[in-house]
């Protein structure tokens, strides 16, 4: 298979599901009666109440091993706060302990939603990005 062609075939593919998708949309969109501003509020609400914000990663959980291991436990205690509610979908103000002004969880999401700007001071945290090893990954 050349590489042209497996472009093609990958387009091809892309593109059935997408159709299939869309469909599958506009079916879903019809039983709430044509509604698609609450339909995706709905939609929205329950991918953010089955998929946790939070997973713990293997390089996340041997950092803070690290750290505890030289007397640094401020990462396993941030780690027990960000488990304890992984599925709050703004965690950063619940374990900033160095906030003076804490907001609750739901002013910080509703702050958030309000600007874009706003969402990546609030509800963005150092675990949401892949360590840098991670950009040195080839696949084969």
């Amino acid at each position: 298979m050349t590489e042209e062609s497996k472009i093609a075939n990958d387009q091809r593919i892309w593109d059935k599901w997408l159709n299939k998708y869309k469909i599958r949309l506009e079916k879903d969109i019809e039983a709430y009666a044509g509604d698609a501003i609450n339909y995706n509020k709905e939609r929205i609400n329950v991918m953010k109440t089955n998929n946790p914000r939070f997973i713990l990663r293997n390089y996340i959980a041997q950092e803070a091993i690290e750290k505890a291991e030289n007397g640094d436990y401020s990462s396993v205690r941030r780690l027990v706060k960000l488990l304890e509610k992984p599925y709050d979908q703004c965690y950063t103000e619940a374990i900033n302990e160095e906030t003076v002004n804490m907001r609750t969880e739901e002013d910080s999401c509703s702050a958030a939603e309000s600007s874009e700007a706003s969402t990546d001071s609030l509800c963005h945290d150092i675990y949401d990005k892949p360590p840098s090893s991670a950009f040195s990954l080839r696949v084969t």
